[in-house]
């Protein structure tokens, strides 16, 4: 995967449509061997990075694909004086802890990105992100990646186009708070607010691991799942997700019993 200036580009999402598979590239822009062994001529395949335009395409069997670069809308950019205050907004308390399920620890999550999103509180003149995080609820002891999403919001609140526009990628060994530092990334938070996600993505076996999920009342089987499970709190339908690159963003179900998913932002705000 190469930009118009036949640049590698990084971390690139491939999807297979017809069976919705799912495969990331190297920080070099090459992808796996099982990918080329899966693809087939006559494949549609859609292609997504950071900074760029989607492209959907049938596969001709070409080893180059080229990705063209997209540039963001940004939110206006307000002087002020001052310091201003530091203040944190999304979850204001400690996450509530959830199993099965709702701790998002499933099997087909390289598929799906989730996050939740984040409302200014209260009127201000300016709010520069400092930091966001999430909470990982399973602690697995290898290094399992997530990638940071940062969305405008349109209509109904959901995300419509990035806003963080490069890779910053974070490992999850430990339970607990996964943070992300953005101070001097020049972002700011809109009054409209933002959508902060994670992406997980694995170009290994190794970054599974086997847990044993009660079906029903009496069965229980073994899963493959990925290491990392997002904290939930309840809250109010905040949560978004897109369970692929073909299918539009959603916010979860009412119905669903796990609540928001648990995001904390660090801000700088001059009110």
């Amino acid at each position: 995967m190469t930009d118009a200036d036949d640049k590698p580009v990084q971390y690139v999402s491939g999807t297979i449509k017809k069976d919705r598979s799912f495969y990331v590239s190297d920080s070099n822009g090459f992808f796996c061997e099982r990918l080329l062994s899966k693809i087939k001529a006559g494949d549609t395949i859609l292609f997504s990075a950071i900074g760029y335009k989607q492209r959907e395409l049938v596969y001709d069997g070409s080893d180059n694909i080229v990705l063209i670069r997209e540039f963001p809308l940004l939110p206006e950019i307000v002087l002020v004086k001052g310091e201003g205050e530091v203040e944190v907004w999304g979850t204001r308390k400690t996450p509530s802890l959830f199993g099965g399920y709702c701790s998002m620890g499933f099997s087909d999550i390289l598929v799906q990105a989730m996050g939740r999103v984040v409302y200014p509180e209260g009127r201000f003149r300016k709010a520069e992100i400092l930091s966001v995080s999430f909470y990982n609820t399973k602690g697995e002891e290898n290094g399992i990646p997530v990638r940071l999403r940062i969305y405008t919001l349109g209509k109904d609140s959901l995300p419509v186009a990035d806003y963080l526009m490069e890779n910053i990628i974070n490992d999850t060994k430990r339970k607990g708070w996964v943070t992300f530092d953005l101070k001097d990334k020049g972002l700011h938070m809109p009054e409209d607010g933002l959508s902060i996600c994670l992406e997980m993505f694995a170009d290994s076996e190794d970054l599974y691991h086997m847990e044993k999920v009660r079906i029903g009342e009496r069965q229980v089987i073994e899963k493959r799942f990925y290491g990392f499970g997002f904290g939930m709190e309840s809250g109010g339908k905040s949560t978004v997700m897109k369970f692929n690159e073909w299918t539009p963003w959603q916010f979860l179900q009412s119905a669903n019993p796990c609540g928001d998913v648990v995001c904390k932002v660090k801000v700088r705000v001059w009110r």
